[in-house]
């Protein structure tokens, strides 16, 4: 029996099995905060947070709404119908956006930007007077999934 079981570890058919521990990643992204949790063996443990973090980065630099530079902030910002060409990542997204416009019946409108920022729920500093009526007249007039 002892033959047996010397033999199992020698050609690796027998081994004690990794016990995974949880750990917990949480950072600052978006205007938010995040927590990852996640069941890793040791040696891939120490390659998660970068894998995280230049995801994140990726991401943002795509679709921030805080940077002006970000392709989505872009696209957002531009006054032409000609065409703006995309990371697949970002038409993704934009699509799935759209396909939940669609069946929320337009509870969900991924074009209200313009309204958020009127009504101070995006970056700045907060105010809590209404918009004036023209500017609240424009955004509502820009809105509408029909027009991406």
């Amino acid at each position: 029996m002892r033959l047996l079981i010397s033999l199992f570890f020698s050609f690796g058919l027998l081994h004690s099995p990794v016990v995974a521990e949880m750990e917990t990643l949480s950072g600052r992204t978006m205007g938010t905060t995040y927590t990852i949790k996640f069941f890793s063996e040791e040696q891939a443990v120490h390659e998660i947070p970068d894998l995280v973090e230049n995801r994140l980065a990726e991401i943002n630099r795509l679709m921030s709404t805080y940077d002006p530079e970000s392709e989505l902030s872009r696209f957002n910002q531009s006054t032409t119908t000609d065409w703006f060409s995309v990371a697949p990542d970002t038409a993704f997204v934009v699509k799935r956006a759209l396909e939940i416009h669609q069946l929320s019946g337009g509870a969900f409108d991924p074009t209200v930007g313009r309204l958020v920022k009127l009504w101070s729920f995006g970056e700045g500093d907060r105010t809590y007077a209404p918009p004036p009526a023209d500017p609240l007249r424009e955004a509502k007039d820009s809105m509408g999934a029909d027009l991406v």
